[in-house]
């Protein structure tokens, strides 16, 4: 019998202590942001490029395809800085009216690399047989790895001088944190200096001219303190 009393007691105590708790968050509240930014060098290149090829059939099509694809990887393959993709395979029917009579297929090349300079280099004699469609710059997943948790503890700061402020300004003893958010994935925003897209025109044996430039990362920290009286 004993142990039939004492559980319902310990739920009742439980429950009204989860009560007088949520009450107390219910007053003095006081939602708040802090951010930082910094500007970080891109140090790494992305590429891509694309092999298209026209014909009477789809088969005579795709080879013309791969035989450029498997040249543009033999080109590079023992340039271990480079990262290789092959993507985005599309094997197209051409049509006039509405009869079919021709097909086309296209694929692409992404590469990757930190070493600007080698991939630069590779660039020009791979417009032989490919077409350059994209190229931008970006931050390293290591350097925007480092660069955010730096940016977090400027955030963090920033929001903990803004909560000190408040209670300070309306004679609070002291506030606690109700919630917090970080929000880490701010988009990089690129401020690329002197992208020469007029480069891409180059003899193949020209590697194109490019500068690097820089991306801002941004870092917000929202939340809710509670001022203590």
């Amino acid at each position: 019998m004993k142990n039939v009393i004492i559980v319902p007691l310990i739920v009742l105590i439980t429950f009204a202590a989860s009560v007088a708790s949520s009450d107390e968050l219910n007053y003095n509240l006081v939602n708040l942001f802090g951010a930082a930014e910094n500007h970080v060098d891109n140090d790494l290149l992305a590429v891509t490029m694309q092999s298209s090829a026209d014909a009477a059939t789809a088969q005579e099509a795709a080879k013309m395809v791969n035989q450029e694809m498997n040249w543009a990887l033999n080109l590079i393959k023992d340039s271990a800085a480079i990262k290789k993709q092959t993507i985005n395979y599309q094997t197209r029917a051409r049509y006039q009216n509405k009869v079919i009579i021709g097909w086309s297929v296209s694929q692409q090349l992404r590469l990757e690399s930190e070493e600007i300079d080698t991939l630069s280099y590779f660039i020009g004699p791979l417009q032989e047989k490919l077409q350059v469609i994209s190229m931008n710059f970006k931050i390293s997943p290591n350097q925007k790895k480092d660069a955010a948790e730096a940016l977090i503890s400027e955030a963090l700061a920033a929001f903990e001088k803004k909560a000190r402020l408040v209670s300070q300004v309306l004679r609070a003893r002291d506030y606690r944190i109700v919630t917090l958010n970080i929000a880490e994935n701010a988009p990089a925003i690129p401020l690329q200096r002197g992208y020469q897209v007029e480069a891409m025109s180059l003899s193949s044996a020209d590697p194109p001219q490019l500068e690097a430039g820089e991306s801002t990362l941004a870092v917000r920290v929202d939340g809710t303190i509670q001022l203590i009286f």
